[in-house]
């Protein structure tokens, strides 16, 4: 199973939404290091760090664990990270992420976390 349940999913945006309001900092990387690709906000879900998926169903390889790294399911079908701006586009995260894309400032982030667990409690 490669996307997380609509529960765990909202665990993940509980543990985010909480870090955004209690004043972690936003912080976005786009690597253009060849080999070492990848992108990530710190209020966004791709930002996989251990506490943010801390139960094993939320993780397609549990075992990365044991070297402190994170490879997290996707959202559940028909959600995407709550920073997304063009779900529907299959560009990569730069392209669709408004914290790269024009940014966001703290009580959007939290808003739009808030309707998109509003959306999962439906």
């Amino acid at each position: 199973m490669l996307h997380m349940t609509k529960n765990d999913y909202a665990k993940v945006l509980r543990i985010l939404r909480k870090k955004i309001d209690t004043g972690l900092s936003l912080s976005c990387v786009d690597s253009d290091t060849i080999g070492n690709k990848y992108t990530e906000c710190s209020w966004g879900i791709c930002m996989e760090t251990p506490d943010n998926y801390p139960d094993e169903s939320m993780r397609i390889r549990p075992e990365l664990m044991a070297h402190n790294r994170v490879a997290s399911k996707f959202p559940p079908e028909g959600f995407n990270c709550p920073l997304d701006k063009h779900p529907e586009d299959r560009w990569g995260c730069f392209y669709r992420c408004r914290a790269f894309q024009g940014g966001i400032n703290r009580e959007q982030a939290l808003a739009l976390y808030d309707e998109t667990l509003k959306q999962l409690d439906q």
